[in-house]
């Protein structure tokens, strides 16, 4: 009985945390249409960093819908662009540093690709190719993709 009850409060929880994940981001959207850029950018970036630890679930729409709103919201506010941006070189440079992950890799790669910047997810995989193999193989599923459509056949029939 103990179990279930514990059950029970953990898929409440969880269904409460995406509710509030959400609403957090909507929230979010409204301020960017009410011209509140530095407020919208703060939570912009927060849920980045920290949407997980409330909701693992909201992995796939943290790397793609809302890195396209962060993206879009760019156009209008400058410095969330920036922001994006550095957030992305600073994981890079943490993958570089010997330190990178997985996760971390999919980041990178995903804002490259809303960016339009995957010549940069490709000289990070010939970085970690020559200098982490370990990790390039790891992430080959990630990069291979874009790695075929950047022509980057010499690497590709390494990892097939």
């Amino acid at each position: 009985m103990k179990i279930f009850s514990i059950l029970i409060f953990l898929i409440i929880s969880s269904a409460l945390h995406a509710k509030d994940m959400r609403e957090y981001m909507r929230e979010t959207a409204d301020l960017i249409e009410m011209n509140e850029y530095e407020e919208a950018l703060e939570r912009t970036i927060w849920f980045h960093n920290h949407a997980l630890e409330h909701r693992p679930g909201l992995y796939g729409v943290r790397l793609s819908f809302e890195l396209s709103r962060w993206h879009e919201f760019g156009k209008k506010y400058p410095p969330a662009l920036a922001a994006l941006k550095d957030i992305r070189d600073k994981k890079t440079n943490i993958i570089k540093s010997g330190e990178g992950t997985r996760n971390l890799f999919h980041d990178v790669s995903s804002i490259n690709r809303t960016l339009s910047d995957d010549n940069k997810t490709v000289d990070l995989f010939k970085y970690l190719h020559k200098n982490q193999p370990k990790l390039a193989k790891d992430v080959w599923r990630i990069s291979k993709d874009t790695l075929i459509k950047e022509n980057e056949y010499s690497i590709v029939r390494e990892y097939i």
